[in-house]
């Protein structure tokens, strides 16, 4: 009987946090989509208050760490020698690139590829605004194949230049 009531306390609960899912069973719940970290807070704080506990999937501890490594690829892209991210990837965490790929896509509905891709853009941008490397340098230090390859995949995914944000970032620090 217990476990009947935990089943329907946690169906509740989802319903009133607006999470899809697609069942609920004694301790797994299949979700629709992904939830915000504040949905994920939410239910976590509700399900202690029950006595119940909310547990990561696997793939959510993988996920993280396919992430930290990206990080530190992207942050260690001026002392490791250049390595593709897929070698990087696949040396680091004992996976084929290509199961590390089809996780992080299935669980972050975005490719990894576009993850990386996003994460370099950002680290671009910090370079850009600290204002000691020319756009060749940047291009260089992140090991684009040229400044015209970077130009594009940075406008592609922010819409401007890197030259219009550099102008940018530096009418907004008079």
């Amino acid at each position: 009987m217990a476990s009947h009531r935990c089943v329907s306390m946690v169906e509740d609960e989802l319903k009133k946090l607006q999470i899809e899912y697609r069942s609920v069973e004694l301790g797994e719940v299949e979700l629709l989509k992904n939830i915000t970290d504040l949905q994920r807070h939410l239910l976590q704080g509700v399900l202690l208050q029950s006595g119940l506990e909310l547990m990561n999937s696997s793939n959510d501890d993988l996920i993280s760490e396919i992430k930290r490594v990206v990080q530190d690829w992207i942050d260690l892209s001026d002392i490791v020698p250049e390595e593709t991210y897929s070698a990087y990837l696949k040396r680091k965490l004992n996976h084929d690139y290509s199961y590390l790929s089809q996780i992080f896509s299935v669980e972050e509905d975005t490719t990894l590829e576009r993850y990386i891709i996003t994460q370099r853009i950002e680290r671009v941008k910090q370079l850009i605004a600290d204002d000691k490397l020319s756009i060749s340098d940047i291009t260089y230090k992140m090991h684009y194949s040229s400044v015209p390859h970077l130009c594009n995949q940075f406008k592609k995914y922010t819409g401007i230049t890197p030259v219009q944000f550099r102008h940018s970032v530096g009418q907004e620090k008079v």
